[in-house]
């Protein structure tokens, strides 16, 4: 308990009167001469005995009553928290300024706009020589703490909303971080969020270790309902000139009723397509469009939804590349002598006319492979025959890591040096893909993953095995099996793959280049291996891209531009497509976080489970700096004291009367 006006105090004492003059005041006792008291001892006792009661009562009424008062004058008061009057304070604004933040709330205004209000509210409630900072929820750079309030509340009307999800537990520790840094002795964090329940993090927020510190949270209420979009990755295929694209994409309904949207399909800028789709309250609707491209180069473009809440996820941004020319490497041992072109069929089946179908092939091999520069081609294809060229291994190593594809056929039986030298020089990364050959009586083949559509468009059961290697199924996606045997693996390495297949493509391990599904299938793997060579990366906002260059360029698609000294990315908090100048990766598409699209919220009371010390929980109907003031002040208990003082004398004016009736009373018998 601690007092605001300690000095009335000294008057406690003066509570003391009502003793000290019942003390002086005392009437001595008498004796009065009567012939029999026989027939009043008893009556006498009983009413002398209550009536020392009363006095007693009495006189602590009038003790209290007047230790009431004095208290009541100095003022007694509660804290809730610890804060020292008179001191400087040091305070950090955690904003939320996640997507989810985008809520309407009445009044016609968002989540982020109050809390933006109240966040200055809190500035003008700290005294001049006070400091505050402020540390954004998705990971932008905010300010330290400083006395010229005005420069938050610069940034604070500059703020805006993110399409990132945010990291609680970091702006928190940020926000403590910063605080520890300073000199000042009361020291207070303010919480602003919409308490989104995706929010919260797996682990309780660590705070045990803060001291002298306070954590106020200050919820901002909104609507809980939303529309988003999702999907909208083109497929990976090889794109040309003519070709169909398939642009997928699903929209979720949060609403409690069922809803119909215009999907509209836009590429730079300019509106091709659109449709109406219905969907269903608390459901999702999947959808797509088909986008057929007429020239080569880059294609950048949007799929959007007609919906008022969070408009940051009801665009969805996409962006693939259309060659006119696929270039694809044919690379052999190149021992020569009578050994039989091991592409042969592959040539007759994807390219009978030369550039028939967009597609050149060129011959090459290991001892000459040193004179091409393969960030030109879109796919290798590698037969190494018994042939080892260490210098080989390295480059193809090399193209691989850097994004390329490389799809493998076996070595000659008996030899494994080549495969096993590309395993030894990943690192681990991959493994040794080849084992030993075997006799295989066997027919059709599965296909799964990127190849699964091939099931429905062809009849495999005329397909015979007469032998089939087997393959490393370590760090592999099986694209192709026969029966519970792999056919056809992906294995991952760098930013690439490599393709292996378990089989040559000729005729000693098949009949395949004999049927008319041979062609087919090559044409749908030789543009699924191509078109996964992509200069185009697909990031969520708030997270970072790892460039292999340094000292590059970007602009996006929101007109903003600027230089990436270190190579790592950065600039992903809105969706949208960034370019760079140069470089490996040409492309970046950012989209927000789903997660962050369902605005289901937790009670406020939830917050405290989040931390592992006590923190301070403000109601969303009254101003936070009120709310915080009356914290620092505590609970005022002079209303109270002068409350009991009151009925205490109440209580001995009544009883008092009464005692002076009973003693009139008493000298009338």
């Amino acid at each position: 308990m601690e007092f605001a006006s300690p000095a009335f105090l000294f008057a406690l004492p003066l509570a003391l009167a009502p003793l000290i003059l019942h003390l002086f005041y005392h009437r001595k006792r008498s004796t009065v001469l009567f012939s029999s008291l026989i027939f009043f001892v008893r009556r006498e006792k009983y009413f002398a005995y209550r009536r020392r009661l009363l006095e007693v009562f009495l006189m602590l009424c009038r003790i209290l009553g007047l230790a009431l008062i004095v208290f009541a004058l100095a003022r007694p008061f509660f804290k809730k928290i610890s804060f020292l009057a008179g001191a400087g304070t040091e305070a950090v604004i955690v904003l939320d300024d996640s997507m989810s933040m985008q809520r309407s709330v009445p009044g016609g205004r968002t989540a982020f706009e109050v809390a933006v209000r109240q966040a200055e509210s809190l500035m003008n409630s700290l005294n001049k020589e006070d400091s505050a900072g402020l540390v954004f929820l998705s990971g932008k750079r905010g300010i330290e703490p400083t006395r010229e309030k005005r420069k938050i509340v610069s940034a604070l009307r500059k703020a805006a909303v993110t399409g990132c999800a945010g990291n609680l537990t970091l702006a928190v520790r940020r926000a403590v971080e910063l605080l520890n840094r300073s000199q000042g002795i009361n020291r207070e964090i303010y919480l602003l969020t919409d308490l989104q329940e995706t929010m919260l993090p797996k682990r309780k927020i660590m705070l045990s270790d803060w001291k002298n510190g306070r954590l106020f949270v200050i919820p901002v209420s909104g609507s809980s309902e939303n529309c988003s979009l999702s999907g909208g990755i083109p497929d990976p295929s090889l794109k040309t000139p003519g070709s169909s694209v398939y642009l997928p994409f699903s929209i979720r309904n949060s609403s409690p009723r069922d809803r119909m949207f215009k999907a509209v399909l836009k590429i730079t800028g300019n509106m091709v397509q659109s449709k109406m789709v219905s969907v269903k309250a608390n459901s999702s609707a999947n959808d797509h469009f088909v986008y057929v491209p007429v020239r080569a180069g880059r294609v950048d473009g949007t799929v959007s939804i007609d919906d008022p809440d969070v408009p940051l996820d009801n665009v969805l941004p996409f962006s693939f590349s259309v060659s006119d020319v696929m270039k694809v490497l044919l690379l052999t041992g190149g021992e020569g002598g009578s050994a039989p072109d091991p592409f042969y069929y592959l040539r007759m089946a994807v390219e009978p006319k030369k550039h028939a179908y967009g597609i050149e092939f060129t011959d090459a091999t290991l001892k000459t492979l040193g004179a091409y520069d393969l960030k030109q081609y879109s796919l290798i294809f590698l037969s190494p025959e018994s042939s080892f060229q260490p210098e080989a291994v390295g480059k193809l190593l090399d193209f691989i890591r850097s994004g390329g594809t490389v799809a493998a056929l076996p070595e000659s039986e008996g030899s494994s040096r080549f495969y096993s030298a590309l395993a030894e020089r990943s690192g681990g990364e991959l493994p040794k893909i080849f084992g030993a050959a075997a006799e295989k009586s066997a027919s059709g083949i599965i296909f799964e993953r990127g190849l699964a559509s091939l099931n429905d468009l062809l009849q495999l059961n005329l397909l015979r095995w007469r032998k089939l290697f087997d393959l490393n199924r370590q760090k592999a996606n099986v694209l192709a099996r026969c029966g519970f045997r792999s056919v056809i693996a992906e294995y991952s390495c760098g930013s690439g793959r490599l393709i292996a297949l378990a089989f040559d493509l000729r005729h000693r391990f098949s009949n395949w280049p004999e049927l008319k599904s041979f062609p087919v299938v090559m044409n749908s793997f030789v543009n699924y291996a191509a078109g996964m060579k992509s200069r185009t990366v697909h990031l969520t906002c708030g997270g970072t891209l790892n460039l292999k260059e340094k000292n590059l360029t970007f602009t996006d698609s929101l007109g903003a531009s600027g230089s990436i000294p270190d190579g790592i990315f950065r600039e992903t908090l809105l969706p949208g497509i960034a370019l760079f100048s140069g470089g490996s990766c040409e492309t970046a598409v950012m989209t927000p976080p789903e997660r962050e699209s369902s605005l289901k919220t937790i009670a406020l009371s939830g917050m405290k489970q989040v931390f592992d010390s006590p923190v301070s929980l403000l109601t969303p109907d009254e101003e936070p700096g009120f709310q915080i003031a009356r914290l620092r002040r505590g609970t005022d208990l002079a209303g109270i004291s002068l409350l009991a003082a009151l009925l205490l004398l109440t209580a001995e004016f009544i009883l008092g009367s009464d005692l002076a009736g009973f003693r009139k009373r008493k000298g009338e018998l």
